[in-house]
């Protein structure tokens, strides 16, 4: 399991989720990418049939965010280029 931030840590107590929580999602993911603006690594997965995206830093190898998404905000960042998915 990849290190949180306070601010990830934060944001998951938020949501309700655990840190096991984010350990599986990862482990199956429905999207990896890369922010070209934000240099960093972009994981898709599913928690409680909820789509969430974590947010980590390519410099640190830590997760920086953790937040709920859908397939509309996926779709926009991938058209427009911010977000570069294998």
């Amino acid at each position: 399991m990849l290190p949180l931030t306070q601010h990830a840590k934060n944001k998951i107590a938020i949501y309700g989720i655990s840190e096991q929580d984010i350990a599986t999602g990862l482990s199956e993911t429905f999207l990896e990418c890369e922010d070209v603006i934000e240099k960093s690594g972009i994981k898709g997965f599913i928690i409680r049939s909820l789509p969430f995206i974590a947010v980590i830093s390519i410099e640190t190898n830590k997760i920086i965010t953790v937040y709920r998404t859908d397939s509309t905000t996926i779709n926009s960042r991938r058209r427009s280029g911010r977000w570069d998915c294998q």
